[in-house]
């Protein structure tokens, strides 16, 4: 899956391991199968998020990308309701969750 992919799908949580530098997006994308990925970013560096609702609420997203910056990454998820997710890190995968997918 690609960060593209990710339009429309639905943001159900974000968690932070302060310890071991990772944060982790629980998303269910819009695809056929409907199973749960995750984006997990590793190494991270700095972290900010708004959830003020400037668009109206939403926890739907609108994009997901990614820029290098020499040995980081700058990822950055818009969500429809106008707030960012945005942070730096080391690396990011988008992974699959066996076994959980939504209901149709």
């Amino acid at each position: 899956m690609n960060p593209r992919d990710l339009h429309d799908a639905v943001l159900n949580s974000i968690s932070l391991d302060w310890k071991e530098g990772s944060l982790k997006l629980s998303i269910c994308p819009v695809s056929v199968d409907r199973h749960f990925v995750q984006l997990v970013a590793s190494g991270i560096r700095d972290l900010q998020i708004t959830r003020e609702f400037s668009w109206g609420p939403s926890n739907s997203i609108n994009e997901c990308a990614f820029l290098g910056e020499e040995s980081l990454q700058r990822g950055r998820v818009e969500i429809q309701s106008g707030d960012t997710i945005e942070f730096l890190c080391e690396s990011w995968k988008l992974e699959r969750v066996e076994g959980q997918h939504a209901n149709a």
